[in-house]
């Protein structure tokens, strides 16, 4: 019996990615022209992820409505509005804390979506450190170039920094973990 070539370059449900941006790419193309069937397809690209079980990026999930999954352009699909919210600590007090809200309300079916505006919130996708590796396809879809970006901070004492788990005091067991996962 032959053991099989495990290639370096598989990458797990290529077909369907694939697929899932074909759809992806035709739901933004039709939002405007046909609701309804951009609608369809956003709503085929998310099964088709459901059905593979494969994790569908952030900002595609946003491009989608929640409940009808049409593809969410400003002005084509959604109504776009801006909100400024104050809070106090009482009636009379000066204001705490500004803050802005965008509103998004679907056209086809009306669900609405309040994102909060931050400057200074970063998304954890974003981050540099959240992302074990990148994986990048060449033009001929063949090779996959795996780069590793892990940057794991140095800690002196892992009791310092990590010295319960869930609320579990025993510091010996949690360290003996800590240990064991990251190598220190």
């Amino acid at each position: 019996m032959k053991r099989k070539n495990k290639n370096k370059n598989f990458l797990q449900g290529r077909e369907c990615f694939k697929r899932m941006n074909f759809l992806y790419q035709a739901s933004m193309l039709m939002a405007g022209r046909n609701n309804v069937l951009s609608a369809f397809y956003g709503q085929l690209c998310k099964n088709v992820g459901k059905k593979a079980t494969l994790k569908i990026e952030p900002n595609i999930k946003r491009d989608f409505c929640k409940r009808c999954s049409l593809a969410q352009k400003p002005g084509l699909t959604t109504y776009l509005s801006a909100q400024s919210q104050k809070r106090r600590r009482s009636a009379n007090s000066v204001p705490i804390d500004e803050s802005a809200q965008v509103q998004l309300v679907c056209k086809l079916c009306g669900y609405k979506r309040h994102f909060n505006v931050n400057s200074n919130y970063k998304f954890w996708l974003d981050d540099p450190e959240s992302v074990v590796e990148k994986r990048i396809l060449d033009a001929k879809d063949t090779n996959i170039t795996t780069v590793s970006t892990v940057s794991i901070r140095q800690i002196d004492t892992p009791s310092q920094d990590f010295p319960y788990i869930h609320g579990n005091k025993d510091t010996s067991k949690c360290n003996r973990l800590f240990s064991y996962l990251t190598g220190y």
